[in-house]
C-alpha cells in the first residue's frame, strides 16, 4: 500500500508539472494576445484539473490547493 502511494504521488507531481507549464503557456498567449491559443490552454487546464481530481480521489490523496474542486465555476 505504502508502495502504491508514493507512487501516486510521483504520478501527481507530474501531473501538476504538467499544468504548470500549461499555466505558463496561457500566459504567454494571454501577453501575445494570442485568442486561440489561450482558449487551447484554457481547455488543457481543464483536462488537466480533471485527471488531477479523478487521480486524487482514486488514490485518497489530498487534493492540491491550486487544483479547484470540480463544482467551482
Amino acid at each position: 500500500m505504502a508502495v502504491d502511494k508514493r507512487a501516486a504521488k510521483r504520478e501527481l507531481e507530474k501531473m501538476l508539472m504538467a499544468l504548470s507549464s500549461h499555466r505558463r503557456d496561457l500566459e504567454a498567449f494571454r501577453n501575445e494576445g494570442d485568442a486561440a491559443g489561450e482558449a487551447r490552454c484554457e481547455q488543457l487546464l481543464e483536462i488537466d484539473y480533471a485527471h488531477i481530481r479523478s487521480h486524487c480521489a482514486e488514490h485518497g490523496l489530498k487534493l492540491p490547493h491550486d487544483v479547484p474542486p470540480e463544482d467551482a465555476a
